[in-house]
């Protein structure tokens, strides 16, 4: 792996970190941490054998997560400006 850090993540949403982070640990896979906060939300890392990073979270332990159903349908019938006013700072306010 070079020394520069990767620039792209994959992320996965379980049922539950901490069941899964202790599944894959017993099954010998080295996480960068464990289940905590952190930056982006709570969750653990990983890398995957190329040195990219790879997150797994789940919804009940994700500070201030909330269930967002439909979205992409919605954006869809929005104008941009409706949208960007609706989901603004979010990732669908950024597409």
């Amino acid at each position: 792996m070079p020394d520069r850090e990767r620039d792209c993540t994959l992320t996965f949403q379980c049922d539950s970190v901490h069941a899964t982070h202790a599944e894959l640990t017993v099954r010998g896979i080295h996480f960068v941490h464990e289940p905590k906060s952190v930056a982006w939300g709570y969750g653990a890392e990983l890398l995957d054998p190329d040195g990219y990073r790879v997150m797994i979270w789940d919804k009940d332990t994700m500070p201030g997560y909330k269930e967002r159903k439909n979205v992409c349908s919605l954006w869809l019938k929005l104008t941009a400006a409706e949208c960007e006013k609706q989901y603004a700072g979010t990732i669908c306010g950024s597409l």
